[in-house]
């Protein structure tokens, strides 16, 4: 597999994690170890099995990873869903950052269904969005 880095997926995936990172740091002092860590460790943990996913010896194993990224997006969007709850969040940055876990979830879906029924030498190099 080329450069994770060079996937649409991957891109957008990082591009929202440094959101995450941004949003949280305004999260209360008292979250620091609970909902602060929880949720950027989920948001960085898409982008993580995404890049183990690609170093990956093949495409099942690949598709493991992107599905393990999928569940990493559900949780980071729960996460998000309570801080929103908690006030944390104003609805419309929640919407907007939730808008965009959709959309990732939907790329690796895709990705994943295109690995597991490519040709065995068939690997995404760019885009894959």
């Amino acid at each position: 597999m080329s450069d994770y880095r060079t996937l649409d997926v991957w891109q957008l995936s990082h591009a929202t994690r440094l959101e995450i990172y941004r949003l949280t740091a305004s999260y209360p002092s008292s979250e620091q170890f609970g909902l602060i860590s929880q949720t950027r460790r989920a948001a960085s943990s898409i982008t993580s099995n995404v890049a183990e996913g690609a170093g990956r010896g093949s495409r099942r194993e690949y598709g493991r990873f992107l599905s393990y990224a999928i569940g990493s997006a559900n949780e980071t969007e729960d996460h998000l869903l309570l801080a929103r709850d908690l006030g944390y969040l104003q609805p419309d940055t929640w919407r907007s950052i939730t808008e965009r876990l959709e959309r990732i979830r939907s790329m690796l879906i895709r990705l994943r269904s295109y690995l597991l029924s490519a040709p065995n030498d068939a690997y995404p190099t760019t885009g894959n969005g």
